[in-house]
């Protein structure tokens, strides 16, 4: 999940998005609000899903805030290339460590 928080930040990071939104489960809400993300509609059902979600939102600056407490997010702690190598198909290293 962490690969896939970077993934996000960091293209969020690239495009300068002031506000990130996820669809959950209602069971990984706790997950979420604590790496930044705010309620932002209650449960119902999506089409093709068997399953209730909930939509979060992380404003930026939560985001931001989030990666400096949790390292392993932090789209920019890896090396450079890695999101680019990523996006172009090749396979990366993900570092779970800052500076690693």
């Amino acid at each position: 999940v962490f690969l896939l928080l970077s993934l996000a930040g960091y293209l969020a990071v690239q495009e300068d998005v002031p506000l990130l939104m996820s669809c959950v489960r209602q069971n990984r809400v706790p997950f979420y609000r604590r790496i930044g993300c705010q309620t932002a509609s209650g449960l119902r059902p999506y089409p093709g899903l068997k399953c209730p979600m909930q939509l979060l939102a992380c404003p930026r600056e939560n985001y931001d805030a989030a990666c400096a407490a949790f390292p392993i997010m932090d789209p920019l702690a890896g090396p450079a290339d890695s999101f680019d190598g990523f996006m172009a198909g090749r396979s990366v290293m993900m570092p779970l460590i800052q500076g690693a």
